[in-house]
């Protein structure tokens, strides 16, 4: 009955990319705010704890696509700062720009840190960061830490349920 369901499946290794590219697009303006990231990567993590990956190579795919959304975000911001009030998202909910400023001039650089733990601010912190002209190096560190914490944080939960599911699934006879 199960043999069914395992052809949708991906195979293990491209898993990694997977996760990679979930934190990817989890991080980047705007589209992390309409992909369910937390959803998707515990979905899967858990796959990659079910096949018993390796879960340094998979931490270590979760970080760079993190840090990878956060640094395009970032020269978005950086280099297009003028342009982005007008495009369709923002033109249409300005609020956005107005939280994430508000939230960044409050916090500085830990906001960016902070941030990248908060649905809501996640995706446009990096953007207001490169628009408000953020020292790119000290934005890349604040990225990079918040990426260490963050992928264990969001991983490592899926991938235990992952590797224990059949264990906890495996009821006792009730006689």
């Amino acid at each position: 009955m199960t043999e069914w369901i395992s052809g949708f499946m991906p195979s293990p290794n491209w898993l990694f990319l997977i996760v990679a590219g979930i934190s990817l697009i989890e991080s980047l303006a705007v589209v992390g705010l309409l992909v369910p990231g937390v959803i998707l990567i515990t979905a899967a993590a858990s796959l990659a704890g079910h096949y018993d990956l390796a879960i340094f190579a998979l931490l270590a795919a979760a970080f760079v696509g993190a840090v990878i959304g956060d640094g395009l975000s970032f020269a978005f911001g950086y280099y297009q700062r003028q342009r982005i009030p007008q495009l369709r998202p923002f033109r249409n909910h300005p609020e956005w720009l107005a939280r994430g400023a508000r939230f960044f001039h409050r916090y500085g650089v830990l906001s960016v840190l902070i941030g990248r733990f908060f649905g809501p601010v996640r995706p446009i912190i990096p953007l207001i960061a490169g628009m408000l002209h953020m020292r790119p190096t000290t934005f890349l560190w604040s990225n990079i830490g918040s990426a260490l914490l963050w992928a264990p944080i969001y991983v490592l939960p899926g991938y235990l349920l992952g590797s224990t599911w059949q264990q906890l699934l495996d009821m006792p006879s009730s006689s």
